[in-house]
């Protein structure tokens, strides 16, 4: 008998896990406001903005990564409208800790390679976001299968089991300022990593089935 309920309890757990929801998010990185911090300042970027201040958060469940962007004008600055954009610079796999290699350009709905001329459209990749002028607030979603398998082909380096980071190194959102950099610690500006071991939908049901027939062998063994 002690065989079956460490089965069924091991059966309970893994099904608790699979169907888990999102993750919580990290603490918000914070970009405050200065009226006089730098604009283009990719090679040396600070936690400033020079039109006002903002939070950014990443999320993630098994399917997609998750950020909001949320403009913070009680923390100084004015907020803009016509300044309603987000570009985002990722570091993604194995180059997640050394450099940004993916760029998303949010509300434009595209994305490119930094340093590199052009980007390319993200239609058809699952790739959405919402743009909120009266609230100031970016939300995007990127799915996990982009970063593990790079479909417009644009060139970044890929995440895996091996390398599962996404790391959100630069962000230069609702002005021209670029926050990022070593201030905001070895994460920077937020990182999540793609979920390792949870199957397919279609794998589910193979796993439990196989957790149903140990249970009944282990049942077997009892009588």
């Amino acid at each position: 008998m002690h065989g079956i309920r460490t089965s069924s309890c091991c059966m309970a757990l893994v099904m608790a896990s699979l169907c888990a929801g999102p993750r919580a998010a990290r603490a918000d990185a914070l970009v405050n406001y200065s009226a006089t911090a730098p604009e283009s300042n990719f090679g040396d970027p600070t936690n400033q903005s020079d039109t006002v201040a903002y939070t950014i958060s990443l999320s993630e469940d098994a399917t997609n990564l998750y950020g909001t962007i949320t403009e913070r004008q009680d923390l100084g600055g004015t907020y803009n409208s016509g300044l309603l954009f987000a570009n985002l610079y990722f570091g993604t796999g194995s180059s997640a800790g050394m450099t940004s290699d993916l760029g998303i350009e949010v509300t434009n709905d595209d994305a490119f390679i930094p340093g590199v001329p052009g980007s390319v459209l993200l239609t058809g990749t699952g790739f959405s976001f919402t743009a909120d002028a009266a609230t100031g607030v970016i939300t995007f979603t990127l799915p996990w299968q982009f970063l593990e398998t790079d479909p417009l082909g644009l060139g970044f380096t890929t995440v895996s089991a091996a390398n599962p980071d996404v790391m959100l190194r630069l962000s230069q959102s609702f002005g021209y300022s670029v926050a990022g950099g070593a201030s905001y610690g070895a994460d920077r500006l937020g990182l999540e990593m793609l979920p390792v071991g949870v199957p397919e939908p279609g794998s589910i049901g193979l796993l439990a089935a196989g957790l149903v027939g140990v249970a009944a062998a282990a049942r077997r063994r009892a009588v």
